[in-house]
């Protein structure tokens, strides 16, 4: 939903950046998710344990669809949506996928 999206996006841009160090903190929120964009699930979700920034910008929705339709992309299995979101999505997909492997 677009409009929470944009909800996250502004408290993104109150929370104060000075725990994010010297280059980081210089960057915007633009430039912050898209460099987020590059990390996997397991570092996206180490990410959210930095600060109340990163917290903040780890649960943006948009970084968990990137996330999920990469580790997704090229697979025959189609992917079972769960309603809480894109996150929710990652991690029922890894549990099930991890489950198969232990199996």
């Amino acid at each position: 939903d677009d409009g929470d999206t944009e909800k996250k996006t502004n408290n993104i841009q109150q929370i104060p950046r000075n725990q994010m160090g010297p280059y980081l903190s210089r960057c915007n929120d633009s430039q912050l998710t898209s460099i987020c964009a590059y990390l996997s699930g397991t570092d996206l979700s180490n990410l959210v344990c930095c600060n109340r920034f990163c917290y903040v910008l780890g649960h943006l929705d948009e970084l968990w669809r990137d996330v999920t339709l990469r580790k997704h992309e090229g697979g025959s299995k189609e992917i079972e949506w769960m309603s809480g979101g894109w996150k929710d999505t990652f991690v029922h997909e890894e549990i099930v996928r991890r489950n198969k492997s232990i199996a």
